[in-house]
């Protein structure tokens, strides 16, 4: 897909964006177009979860010209940015135990592994 670094599939893509936009994430933030391409990585590759830093951030960084670092920031940016000023209801029906009480929000790998899964559930519920 032309809008995001990594290459989505445009079903994949707009599924995504909805699922972003319902949670308030920025359209504007560079974090937004990188977690497209984590959303969308690990929903074809659920074990791509647990090598974030290995194979996720890596990946996403090569396509885009950037640093492994900087697309671990600019997603985290991008999910604080949600916790602080996105719906709080609609954040806890997607979150619920995965906040952190603490710090009031989830982690980059828990804020994308929730997304894939949403994505991958309602992929089966139409089939």
């Amino acid at each position: 897909m032309e809008n995001c670094c990594y290459s989505v599939p445009d079903g994949l893509y707009c599924r995504i964006c909805e699922e972003l936009f319902k949670l308030g994430v920025p359209p504007h933030l560079k974090g937004h177009d990188y977690l497209i391409a984590a959303v969308a990585i690990v929903a074809e590759d659920p074990t791509a979860i647990h090598a974030m830093t290995k194979r996720v951030y890596p990946a996403i960084a090569e396509a885009a010209r950037a640093t492994p670092a900087s697309v671990e920031r600019s997603i985290r940016t991008a999910v604080e940015w949600t916790f602080t000023n996105g719906g709080i209801d609609t954040l806890r029906d997607y979150f619920g135990p995965a906040l952190s009480p603490a710090k009031g929000k989830t982690t980059n790998a828990a804020f994308i592994m929730r997304l894939a899964l949403a994505i991958r559930m309602r992929e089966q519920k139409k089939e």
